[in-house]
């Protein structure tokens, strides 16, 4: 498995991918619609300053990607980091590709000098936040949702 910066081009690509996850994630989140289609979506965001947008590619194939971007805050010394967004296609999870993913990006933000890494997880979803326990993230906020 080969993990990488997506090349121009391959931004569809990870626009499908999100679009899976979306699609995982409603099943935990009722408002979330399972039939939005992600469009246009990496293809320019991969050129922004302070941003990340990986691969990873088994037998020519991409298998997941990561999308994540420094953003500065001015109550913080230092830039944070926001991984938002890490999906690996089904058949090939829990053979160390998110893993791989996900410490490229906290390479990558701690090279930008960055404080920390911040991501969103639903808390339903086990794999996830074994996945992101298992990289040394753990819980300082409480994001909060009241369902009206």
């Amino acid at each position: 498995m080969l993990i990488r910066e997506a090349n121009p081009g391959e931004g569809p690509i990870c626009d499908e991918l999100l679009t899976q996850l979306i699609q995982m994630e409603s099943r935990w989140d009722e408002n979330m619609d399972e039939t939005f289609t992600v469009c246009d979506n990496y293809e320019h965001r991969m050129t922004e300053d302070d941003t990340l947008l990986l691969v990873a590619e088994e037998n020519g194939e991409i298998i997941g990607f990561l999308f994540g971007f420094l953003y500065p805050s001015p109550v913080h010394k230092k830039p944070l980091a926001l991984l938002d967004a890490l999906y690996v296609r089904e058949e090939h999870r829990k053979q160390g590709c998110g893993k791989a993913l996900a410490n490229r990006f906290l390479d990558f933000a701690q090279k930008q000098g960055a404080a920390s890494v911040e991501l969103k997880v639903i808390t339903q979803n086990a794999a996830a936040l074994r996945l992101y326990e298992s990289l040394g993230f753990g819980e300082i906020k409480k994001y909060m949702q009241c369902k009206l």
